[in-house]
């Protein structure tokens, strides 16, 4: 679906009229109007807002579906698992984890 189709159809099912999409974004009614005739492209940082404006994830601007399962993908254990494991398992494990830490304890410190 093109992406401008998208859109009037994401706008429709929310129940939205140019004049609402255009006060949740700041863009102009006119800017939102050429976005569903596909006269315009909008940026990275514009699809952000829209989707903000529609309450859905990034993805679901270009997608309407659900996002394809990843079963196919291994699952892999978290930094927590693999630094719990004995050091000859995964010997850079707790070394990652402490940085992690630290990182995360700086982070708090700087706000």
């Amino acid at each position: 679906m093109p992406l401008a189709a998208r859109f009037y159809e994401l706008r429709v099912q929310k129940g939205l009229s140019q004049h609402d999409l255009a006060e949740r974004t700041g863009f102009h009614t006119t800017y939102i109007s050429r976005l569903e005739n596909g006269e315009v492209i909008p940026s990275c940082q514009t699809l952000d807002v829209f989707a903000g404006a529609f309450d859905v994830p990034l993805y679901q601007l270009f997608y309407d579906r659900e996002p394809p399962r990843t079963r196919w993908l291994t699952p892999h254990p978290s930094l927590e698992e693999l630094a719990e494991r004995p050091a000859g398992a995964q010997p850079d494990a707790g070394l990652v984890k402490r940085v992690k830490i630290a990182f995360h304890e700086l982070a708090s410190l700087l706000h």
